[in-house]
């Protein structure tokens, strides 16, 4: 996914080709379900599941090599499954939507059910799945589909509101840790998030100056809310990908790389 985001730097995410000496498998499923499964990889899943189906793996990106061509790539996190994509035109949906399909791009703005972002050169569609704001997208060249893409991404589903919104006291204390943890920098927070179900998770838009007077690059700081709000998390892209689960962790602003 090439969403534009402003979250925590990732440590080496190591990238690894699923293993070709496990015994023959029955080959995968061709089909793509609407919108959290290429194959037999689903979105959410586990680690385990992903290696029982494909073989094992190293790392947080895996690469199974599609015999009739192309890719299935599953990028995790915290081993559980938040990516897939393909490069194969083996998988398709019921509809007909894969890679190698010719599309109205440039000529037309919405096609079944995708807006065309021409920023990116892409078909973009957002859906929710297992509650996790979810997006799908069809990168294109020439308008022909060259690679499919569904990953949880940043964001709220619709119609979800916070079971326990951040009160001024919270902010305060956010504020406080931040200040604490970013010492000697002087900073402030801004743009406050939490998490839909509880407020165990925030997230807060962290500008300011060094020690010498010159500002410093903006970054998102996640912070976890226990007897007291503790900062676990800073950063520019993929920030608390390694210590929240993937369902708040989209809600308060992050997306993990895939």
């Amino acid at each position: 996914m090439r969403r534009l985001v402003l979250l925590a730097v990732v440590a080496g995410s190591a990238a690894a080709v699923f293993a070709g000496s496990v015994p023959a498998r029955q080959a995968d499923s061709a089909a793509i379900l609407p919108w959290h499964q290429i194959g037999d990889a689903n979105l959410n899943t586990s680690r385990a599941t992903v290696v029982a189906r494909y073989g094992s793996f190293s790392g947080d990106l895996a690469v199974h090599q599609v015999a009739s061509g192309g890719e299935l790539d599953v990028s995790l996190a915290r081993n559980r499954v938040v990516n897939v994509s393909t490069s194969s035109a083996r998988y398709r949906t019921a509809d007909g939507i894969g890679v190698g399909v010719v599309t109205p791009a440039g000529t037309q703005a919405h096609w079944k059910g995708f807006t065309f972002r021409k920023d990116f050169n892409a078909w973009e569609k957002v859906v929710c799945y297992a509650g996790v704001h979810t997006t799908v997208d069809l990168d294109v060249e020439q308008g022909v589909i060259r690679r499919v893409g569904i990953g949880f991404s940043a964001g709220v589903c619709p119609g979800l509101t916070p079971k326990e919104p951040l009160t001024a006291a919270d902010r305060a204390a956010i504020t406080t840790a931040i200040q604490k943890a970013a010492k000697p920098a002087k900073v402030k927070a801004s743009q406050f998030k939490v998490a839909i179900d509880n407020k165990q998770w925030a997230s807060v838009l962290v500008t300011g100056k060094d020690p010498n007077g010159f500002p410093i690059q903006p970054a998102i700081a996640v912070l976890h809310h226990g007897s007291t709000w503790t900062v676990v998390d800073v950063g520019t892209s993929g920030v608390g990908c390694t210590k929240v689960p993937i369902k708040p962790l989209t809600q308060i602003g992050s997306t993990c790389p895939g």
